[in-house]
């Protein structure tokens, strides 16, 4: 697990890491830009750097850009500074490190000459809010035309630490070096487009600066191992027994796919209930699946030790009807709402309410056209500013919710923010969601995990899997069935 911070969780820490551990800032700014140098000193093994630029603004990035041309400079790199305008406010560090380096053999540019074999961006840092213009965004045009190669100091110039927004304009970088916690704006879109490969390098400051207090959101590295540890003399109804309530008349694609996520998942049984008219596809594709249909859905919610509803459901009544069966089920089953199931919920108050209600054990997975129904705001609103979204669904849904964009939250109301940084856009395709459902299903149903854990777990596999299939079968497109077949550890 890593912590990824907001702008304002970065300063408590890096506060209280000189008042409370009782390192100094000045300290602070020399092991970033010590360990800035390290990076560096790599790069020039694997390619010919020997001129180099920095680019510094009035503030502590820019300070950091200051002690790191000194640190280079000692390294025996030809380094250089430049200033974009003359500074009539300064930080109090930037200040201190411009009057150490008049010691030292360090050069000033008043252009950005092409002739440097690496450019180091520590203009703004992470708490520029407005946006950038005048000679700012000169600068950063300048630094982003052609053929050069950028590094920049903990992220990107431009780009809202926060939520990922641009500020008007951002440098686009090759290299971000980031210093002892990721920052949200480095994998939330559009901002993480532009950060190239990120480092995360340690200065010092670290959880025990604030011991009582974790960062609210947080990610899980690739080599996250999701799947329970299974019992070796376990049977089929010990690894969980999955509800899939999904499709619709003559159309069935949705459940299959959920169903056979699940079973691939681990599940130790499943069982679809869909349209009498789904019957023989559903057998013939899936033998493996029990079957029924919808006239009888309470004998298998009792059955069950998880459902999952809503794949390719449609919005007729009797889905609605179903639903409502599901809602009111006297029982503590977990249960993932998903989809047309979303929708139906979304178009109906007393049926929101009633999930509200139930919210405890329920799972919404909405992507952001789901999200925006349910709140009753647009899609760019939501993609603005998801964690707000999502901070308003689960309070609205009193639920666990799993909202899916290109980058994937989850929350819960007594939970901190797990967010997703894998997958690839090869997975933009029908069916992907259907998927995720039968994997957070199947983790349910083990009845190992409770539904923050599993609704984590869930995503990280359905990204991880993901990227497995795009790594065997590149190409410009995936399916459905290529990110199923590549569930496994």
């Amino acid at each position: 697990m890593e912590y990824v911070l907001t702008a304002d969780e970065m300063k408590r820490y890096d506060l209280a890491t000189s008042d409370i551990i009782g390192i100094d800032a000045f300290t602070l700014m020399e092991r970033a830009a010590l360990e800035t140098a390290k990076v560096i000193l790599s790069l020039s093994e694997k390619q010919n750097i020997k001129r180099i630029l920095i680019l510094c603004g009035p503030g502590n990035n820019g300070g950091d850009g200051l002690a790191l041309a000194r640190i280079l400079s000692e390294e025996g790199f030809k380094t250089d500074v430049f200033f974009i305008k003359k500074y009539e406010k300064v930080s109090d560090l930037f200040k201190k490190q411009s009057e150490i380096i008049k010691k030292f053999d360090v050069g000033f540019s008043e252009v950005i000459d092409p002739s440097y074999d690496l450019y180091v961006d520590a203009i703004f840092g992470i708490g520029l809010k407005r946006d950038v213009t005048d000679e700012f965004a000169d600068c950063i045009n300048e630094l982003n035309s052609p053929g050069k190669y950028v590094l920049s100091m903990d992220i990107p110039s431009g780009i809202d630490s926060d939520n990922g927004s641009v500020k008007g304009v951002c440098v686009r970088s090759d290299i971000t070096v980031t210093y002892s916690f990721y920052k949200r704006g480095i994998f939330l879109y559009p901002g993480s487009k532009y950060c190239g490969k990120v480092i995360k390098v340690n200065v010092g400051i670290g959880l025990k600066s604030i011991p009582d207090q974790k960062p609210e959101m947080f990610i899980h590295d690739k080599d996250f191992d999701p799947l329970p540890q299974r019992q070796p003399d376990g049977n089929k109804s010990t690894f969980g027994k999955v509800l899939i309530i999904a499709g619709s008349k003559n159309m069935a694609g949705a459940a299959l796919l959920s169903a056979k996520a699940a079973m691939r998942t681990g599940a130790g049984m499943v069982k679809i209930l869909s349209p009498m008219e789904n019957r023989i596809i559903i057998q013939e594709s899936l033998p493996e699946a029990l079957y029924g249909t919808f006239e009888d859905p309470e004998s298998s919610m009792n059955w069950c030790d998880s459902i999952v509803i809503g794949p390719g459901l449609s919005k007729s009544d009797e889905a609605k009807q179903v639903l409502i069966k599901v809602l009111k089920i006297d029982s503590k089953k977990p249960v993932v709402i998903d989809a047309d199931a979303i929708n139906l919920i979304a178009e109906d108050t007393e049926l929101l309410n009633l999930a509200a209600k139930n919210g405890e054990r329920l799972i919404f997975t909405p992507h952001v056209g789901e999200a925006s129904r349910l709140l009753k705001i647009s899609v760019s609103d939501i993609k603005a500013d998801q964690v707000s979204a999502l901070k308003e669904l689960t309070v609205k849904t009193n639920s666990v919710v799993v909202l899916k964009d290109a980058r994937t939250f989850v929350k819960g109301k007594d939970f901190n923010i797990f967010l997703n940084v894998w997958g690839n856009d090869r997975m933009a395709t029908a069916g992907s969601g259907d998927v995720l459902s039968g994997i957070i299903g199947a983790f349910l149903g083990f009845r190992k995990f409770d539904s923050f854990e599993s609704a984590v777990r869930g995503v990280h596999l359905h990204a991880v899997s993901g990227d497995r299939a795009y790594c065997d079968l590149f190409g410009n497109g995936l399916t459905a069935g290529d990110i199923i077949e590549h569930i496994t550890y």
